[in-house]
């Protein structure tokens, strides 16, 4: 078979999963791909006592930072981020509901991060050199989309702009910092927690509760965090990597990490399917998670040959590995223009007539 060199002209590309307006099956078809999409797997949700738990401390305002890694883990706590958006609540560790020991606990697991809008504003800020005001207004001026309030706003940071246009598009709480790619280069540049206000006389701890925040880029250097409870509430899936708690955690924060989901294989699947897999009809296969390839491996036996294997990010490539799934070609990021290249760059190079 002949590929063209810029185009996946002529290639039969598998795709796992059943996602309407799918961007990746779109962008795939743009360029060129026959393309077959077919779940693996189910989404099945969970509740527990540790999630109402964490939901009634987000309703009341107690989190400084919610991180999302994925739509279906905003989908959990929808209700409580809308809240959030209408009636913002100051933090308060007294009177936030208790979490079980179990609950504070990071739970188990998913290319340049950047600021889509961050700024808090505070007349306060005038006490602050004029260094730091022109510092502030700068990053005002280029990121700022909540200038609302210094104390008791919780904050949204999302991994993947998949992830951050969901939220726009469904949440009232719009994302202040959104990670393209990875957790790890979320990680990078989170902020770490604000450090506790020395109390001297009322002036000095005013003037330390009411201090603007604006958070570091890669360029530039970090300011001091307003006071707020360290705490982050982290949703996720209970097949999660520890990455992003961890990560969270080693920065300073207290992380009440809840599983909000699992995925699981299905129990069966069309009989054509296995047998049109066995016998290599297609050129290349998509998978999208660490559970898609346990799914693959479980349901459809290894890849053939022939039938190259498009991981999605680094942490999806080492599972695989663990997994003892080959990996031709990894797309650095979730994004269907990047996964599109990563096929067509691999084809440019091999030869899967």
């Amino acid at each position: 078979m002949v590929v063209s060199r810029e185009t996946l002209a002529g290639l039969r590309v598998a795709l796992p999963r059943l996602k309407s307006d799918d961007a990746i099956a779109a962008a795939l078809k743009t360029a060129g791909a026959q393309v077959d999409t077919f779940a693996l797997t189910q989404t099945v949700p969970i509740e527990s006592a540790q999630l109402e738990q964490v939901r009634e401390r987000l309703a009341a305002g107690y989190y400084a930072w919610v991180v999302l890694s994925s739509w279906r883990a905003a989908q959990a706590v929808l209700p409580q981020l809308n809240t959030l958006a209408l009636a913002p609540t100051p933090h308060s560790s007294t009177s936030a509901p208790a979490l079980n020991s179990a609950a504070s606990a990071p739970t188990p697991h998913s290319p340049t991060l950047t600021l889509s809008s961050f700024a808090l504003a505070s007349e306060a800020a005038t006490r602050e050199s004029s260094a730091k005001q022109s510092l502030g207004r700068a990053n005002q001026a280029d990121s700022i989309q909540q200038a609302d309030s210094i104390q008791g706003t919780t904050h949204l940071a999302v991994v993947g702009q998949s992830t951050a246009e969901w939220v726009n598009s469904h949440c009232a709480l719009k994302p202040t910092l959104v990670g393209a790619g990875s957790a790890a280069k979320l990680l990078e540049v989170f902020p770490t927690p604000p450090a506790t206000p020395t109390v001297a006389t009322p002036t000095s701890a005013t003037a330390a509760l009411m201090s603007p925040t604006i958070l570091a880029t890669p360029q530039q250097p970090a300011v001091t965090m307003p006071a707020a409870p360290a705490t982050i509430c982290l949703p996720q899936s209970q097949l999660a990597a520890p990455t992003l708690a961890q990560g969270l955690s080693q920065l300073g924060w207290q992380v009440d990490a809840v599983a909000t989901y699992t995925t699981a294989p299905l129990t069966q699947l069309p009989a054509h399917l296995k047998t049109q897999w066995q016998a290599g009809a297609w050129d290349a296969v998509v998978v999208t998670a660490g559970s898609s390839a346990q799914a693959l491996l479980q349901l459809l036996g290894p890849p053939p040959e022939k039938t190259a294997v498009v991981s999605i990010g680094q942490s999806t490539t080492a599972r695989c590995r663990e997994l003892g799934l080959r990996v031709d070609a990894t797309a650095a990021t979730p994004r269907a223009e990047h996964i599109t290249q990563a096929i067509i760059n691999l084809f440019k190079a091999k030869d899967f007539s």
